[in-house]
């Protein structure tokens, strides 16, 4: 994404010079300030530094360089344009296509030979073929590790349901008792639910503590994620949690039914 603007028709020899620059490279030299619009010196001949000033009118958020796994530390970009020294053709060009590219294609390669009349061969390749070798290995990896989290996450559902559901199930008699003495039915679900959800908060209190001390270690593993996302956390919370309430809520509402003379003569 890009704030500010983009280079345009305007911004050729001649013109108030003007530059791109990364978020990193606005950050090192702005920290404190807005980065738009403020003056920066660039080397116009090898290493001299040009007179006059460029002005940043963009600053890039995306800033991976010739592959997405590693990202540049600083970069600066300026219009061909405005160059004071000639690079040649250039060697490729990105071209956003909107509509049907594969109706298109012939059109842009036909556009720049038209332009380019001496080039040799000109090769169309999809930005995806060139993106896919490179994040194939991590969707793959990403596939293996959801899979292996939501087996994980089942299993601990479970788990809490069938632990949580026979602690309030060994409570029946309890139950029967404070039904026989005549305690409504809505403390009965009270007491029994407080007691059942302390412990159930207090493993979520650990897990989440824990989650979150070892995000560092997390972190390398995860592409453009972060191990605190709040949503990820709050969800696996939320799941287990609910998880937690119905293993309760299920068997006192199902003792409840019951009756205490029939959960006494069970039993």
């Amino acid at each position: 994404s890009l704030q500010g603007r983009d280079f345009g028709s305007m911004d050729v020899r001649g013109a108030p010079r003007v530059a791109i620059i990364n978020e990193p490279l606005a950050k090192l030299l702005f920290p404190t300030e807005q980065p738009l619009g403020q003056c920066i010196f660039l080397p116009v001949r090898g290493d001299d530094i040009g007179g006059d000033c460029v002005t940043v009118v963009g600053v890039l958020h995306g800033y991976w360089r010739r592959t997405i796994l590693n990202r540049a530390k600083i970069l600066v970009y300026v219009p061909l344009a405005q160059r004071e020294v000639s690079f040649g053709r250039p060697s490729a060009m990105f071209v956003r296509i909107h509509g049907d590219p594969t109706a298109t294609v012939e059109a842009v390669r036909s556009a720049i030979q038209s332009v380019l009349v001496s080039a040799p061969a000109i090769s169309v390749t999809w930005m995806r073929d060139t993106i896919d070798p490179e994040v194939k290995p991590w969707r793959l990896a990403a596939t293996m590790f959801g899979i292996f989290g939501l087996i994980a996450l089942a299993v601990s559902a479970i788990g809490i349901y069938a632990v949580v559901a026979f602690s309030t199930e060994q409570r029946s008699i309890e139950i029967a008792v404070r039904l026989a003495l005549g305690a409504p039915r809505r403390s009965i679900v009270a007491v029994v639910a407080s007691e059942g959800l302390r412990a159930v908060l207090i493993g979520l209190t650990i897990g989440t503590t824990v989650a979150l001390a070892v995000h560092r270690w997390i972190g390398p593993l995860l592409f453009q994620t972060s191990p605190n996302d709040p949503l990820v956390i709050g969800g696996v919370v939320v799941l287990l949690f609910g998880t937690a309430v119905a293993a309760i809520v299920v068997p006192t509402f199902r003792a409840l039914r019951r009756g205490s003379s029939a959960i006494l003569r069970s039993n």
